[in-house]
C-alpha cells in the first residue's frame, strides 16, 4: 500500500533522501561526549588515579562473531558492527549484515596508547540504522587483565541497561618487549596505524558517522496488478 507513493516524485525524493547524514553524526556524538565524561570506561590514566602506571606494550583485540543478538522488533534493519574503545583511541569494523542472530566480523583493532593499568576496554555491539547507531550491548574488560594473561579466546556477554544482550567471541594478544611475539605484533600495528596507508588509521580518519553501510530494509509490496507483476521497493524504517 505504501509502495505507491514512491510514483509521486515530490514523496520519493522526501522518502529517499538519506537523512541519517544529520542524525547519525547527532546521535554519535552524544554517545561520544557520554563516553568522555560519564561513563567509567572514559576514566583512565593519571589524571584520574595517580596510581595508574603506563603498561606499555601493543594490544591486538578481533572480534569475530557474535551469537544470540536480540532483535528489537521485526520492522527494524538488523546489521551491526563493533565499535571498541581504548582510553582516547578507538575503532569500528564493517558492518555486517545479521540475519541468523550469527554476524561475522573478524577484524583486528590494534591499540598502542592508553594501555594504563586502570583502561578499561570497551567493546560495544551496535545497530547500524537507517538513520541512527543504536547500542545493542556493551562489555568493559580490564586492559591489565588482558595484559596479564597476554592471549585470550572466548565468549564475552553483552550487556545493555542491566539486560542480557547477546555474545561476541573475543580473540585477544598482549605483548611487552619482554615477550618473544612482542615484534611481530608491534611490526603488524605499525602497518595498520601507519598514517595515510594504514587501514585502521584510516577507519579512524573517516569516523564511525561517515561511509557507513546502509541498509535498507526490501519489503516486497502487491499492487492491485497480477501477482507476476509484484515489485520490490525499498522502504525506510
Amino acid at each position: 500500500m505504501v509502495a505507491f507513493l514512491y510514483y509521486i516524485p515530490v514523496v520519493k525524493t522526501i522518502l529517499s533522501w538519506d537523512y541519517s547524514i544529520v542524525i547519525r553524526p547527532i546521535f554519535n556524538g552524544w554517545d561520544d561526549f557520554l563516553y568522555r565524561n560519564y561513563r567509567q570506561t572514559g576514566c583512565f590514566g593519571p589524571s584520574w588515579n595517580p596510581q595508574a602506571k603506563d603498561m606499555g606494550g601493543v594490544l591486538c583485540l578481533e572480534i569475530l562473531k557474535g551469537r544470540d543478538i536480540p532483535r528489537k522488533h521485526l520492522l527494524s534493519t538488523f546489521s551491526q558492527y563493533t565499535h571498541i574503545r581504548v582510553g582516547n583511541y578507538s575503532d569500528y569494523s564493517p558492518t555486517v549484515v545479521n540475519s541468523d542472530n550469527g554476524p561475522r566480523f573478524r577484524m583486528k583493532s590494534y591499540f598502542t596508547q592508553d594501555l594504563y593499568t586502570n583502561t578499561l576496554i570497551e567493546i560495544s555491539l551496535v545497530n547500524d540504522g537507517l538513520y541512527r547507531d543504536t547500542v545493542v550491548g556493551r562489555v568493559s574488560i580490564p586492559a591489565k587483565e588482558l595484559r596479564d594473561v597476554r592471549s585470550f579466546h572466548g565468549w564475552i556477554a553483552l550487556e545493555n541497561d542491566g539486560d542480557a544482550a547477546g555474545f561476541v567471541y573475543l580473540a585477544s594478544k598482549y605483548r611487552v618487549p619482554s615477550d618473544g611475539e612482542y615484534e611481530s605484533l608491534k611490526s603488524e600495528a605499525d602497518l595498520a596505524l601507519d598514517p595515510g596507508v594504514g587501514e585502521q588509521w584510516q577507519r579512524q580518519e573517516r569516523g564511525r558517522s561517515q561511509n557507513r553501510i546502509k541498509i535498507r530494509a526490501q519489503l516486497t509490496s502487491t499492487f492491485l496488478e497480477p501477482s507476476n507483476n509484484r515489485q520490490d521497493v525499498a522502504l525506510d524504517i
